[in-house]
């Protein structure tokens, strides 16, 4: 058998199979990520759903896959979610056949 301490001592660079390991974590420092800092808690948003301040209320969206396309798509599927409740926005993508309806 080798030497345990092999790999310990070995002079490649590479990070290996998973890449670099993960940054040291701090505990008493703040909580700062790839994303930013995740430990800010002040509700300043960042991004797009800053602008949805007025927004209060929690929707729900039916994702459909897979439709097939036709002269009434549009119709046809705000029709079959219609019983679900009020439909406030939609999305069609037509070239991957999916559709969002909240």
């Amino acid at each position: 058998m080798g030497d345990p301490f092999m790999l310990q001592q070995s002079t490649n660079p590479a990070p290996g199979i998973l890449g670099p390991p993960p940054p040291s974590f701090h505990l008493g420092g703040p909580a700062v990520g790839p994303r930013g800092n995740l430990g800010a808690g002040n509700g300043n948003l960042q991004g797009p759903r800053h602008m949805q301040k007025g927004r209060v209320e929690t929707s729900r969206v039916v994702h459909i896959m897979d439709f097939q396309r036709g002269k009434n798509l549009r119709y046809q599927l705000l029709q079959l979610v219609e019983p679900f409740g009020v439909i406030s926005n939609h999305l069609i993508l037509n070239k991957i056949n999916e559709a969002f309806i909240e």
